[in-house]
């Protein structure tokens, strides 16, 4: 299945509406002002992304199964392309799942989880940033105190992120890596030391590969699209358990020496969707490792959710 906003023929009424029939509609939603609406030669409609001047346009948004995703991209016109729509909809994406797996967390790590405080924080972020695409950031620290965090997405860039192993392994038996917390200094480093990159994949003391810093990785082979187990030393992201709950995410051990053959891959996140990734094969790709990175339980002071995964 895949979200499709549309706007032109596709739409209820429109010529093109006939290849989705009976394809759930989501809702009637609006984009992000981000983009100008143009008639190409007085016959179909398109949207244009602008750096100024853009506005707010009005679409439909569907569920569509892959079947009819295929038939509807075969009548649209060569001039048009598939992209990626920014909406603006006022709503937290995969909110249910966020929420469930930070209850979880919070009931492992001893917190205190206050249903009203988090409902409560988040809905008052949501009135008072009503515009435009955001990343918001909820913490909750031992006492079930709840705090909010509202900072602009930026757009995703359009050339694929260039990404280095972790030059050490993670320990895979460490139980802060299934959990979203504020101790993130393992990525941190990491991530320092990888600059001039974009993001970094750690591995395991098997040498299999386990995340980013931000992303779950994603392949594809065999047919199927792949992603690493979470015994593998992983935080499972909603996207994620999303895609592998529609059957269309498959788990499976992936080594470093396949990632290195592969080159090119996806990295995931609710927030930010697909990424394309490209591993930097100038200089050590880190596929021998040394000491294990750790963690102390001492650093989970408080846990985010809704930043990422």
């Amino acid at each position: 299945m895949a979200l499709m906003f549309l706007n032109g023929d596709g739409m209820r009424g429109g010529r093109a509406h006939y290849t989705i029939e009976g394809v759930p509609l989501v809702g009637e939603r609006r984009t992000a002002p981000l983009y100008r609406f143009y008639s190409v030669r007085d016959e179909f409609p398109a949207l244009y992304p602008v750096a100024d001047g853009g506005q707010p346009v009005l679409g439909e948004l569907y569920d569509v199964p892959m079947g009819p995703l295929s038939a509807l991209l075969a009548t649209e016109p060569p001039e048009l392309e598939l992209s990626i729509i920014e909406l603006d909809d006022g709503e937290y994406t995969l909110l249910d799942r966020h929420l469930s797996r930070a209850r979880n967390s919070a009931l492992y790590l001893g917190f205190h989880w206050i249903e009203s405080q988090v409902s409560g924080a988040l809905d008052e972020a949501a009135r008072s940033h009503p515009l435009g695409r955001s990343r918001v950031r909820l913490i909750v620290d031992r006492t079930g105190k709840a705090t909010v965090e509202v900072h602009p997405l930026e757009r995703n860039q359009e050339r694929p992120l260039a990404v280095r192993f972790a030059t050490r392994p993670i320990d895979e038996r460490d139980p802060l890596l299934f959990h979203k917390t504020t101790a993130r200094s393992r990525y941190d480093a990491e991530l320092e030391r990888c600059r001039p990159c974009d993001d970094v994949i750690f591995w395991n003391s098997r040498g299999e590969v386990t995340e980013s810093t931000i992303a779950n990785v994603v392949i594809f082979t065999e047919g199927k699209y792949w992603t690493p187990p979470r015994e593998a030393g992983l935080l499972a992201g909603t996207l994620r358990e999303e895609l592998i709950s529609k059957g269309e995410l498959f788990e499976r051990t992936i080594t470093k020496r396949e990632l290195v053959d592969l080159g090119s891959f996806a990295l995931i996140n609710s927030v930010r969707g697909w990424m394309q990734a490209e591993l930097l094969r100038n200089g050590d790709s880190g596929i021998n490792g040394g000491a294990t990175l750790q963690h102390s339980h001492g650093d989970a002071a408080s846990f985010p959710i809704l930043i990422g995964r």
